[in-house]
């Protein structure tokens, strides 16, 4: 075998040499971790856009117009009779609210004033 300094020098050389592969192997793999990421992003974007060209599409339909024109802006055709049936449970959720106010209010004074029993005690 060689001599300590010998040995010493040798492995200062080497890993004068492995740093900067090193440095080059991760900068490497980060680039290709964030290629991964953009692969997927760009997927991700190309089917958004599928679905996007497929509503376009079906937006051009005379047929689909006719539709939305009579379900969102309440068109109708000549000699045609619109009828608007309201859910009932659209009322019934507005009276329960109205009921759970009140609770709520009732909630709020006993916390502030306990019974009248605990007052005379």
């Amino acid at each position: 075998m060689g001599s300590p300094l010998t040995l010493f020098m040798a492995l200062g050389i080497f890993l004068i040499l492995l740093y900067p592969t090193t440095k080059a192997f991760l900068a490497r793999r980060l680039i290709r971790e964030q290629e991964m990421k953009l692969d997927r992003e760009l997927s991700q974007l190309e089917k958004e856009e599928q679905k996007a060209r497929e509503g376009h599409e079906a937006s051009q339909d005379p047929a689909y117009q006719e539709l939305e024109a009579r379900r969102n802006l309440g068109l109708k055709k000549p000699g045609e009779e619109v009828i608007v049936i309201v859910p009932v449970q659209e009322e019934r959720q507005e009276t329960s609210d109205m009921r759970q106010g009140t609770a709520e209010v009732k909630g709020w004074w006993a916390t502030i004033f306990p019974t009248f029993k605990d007052w005379f005690r």
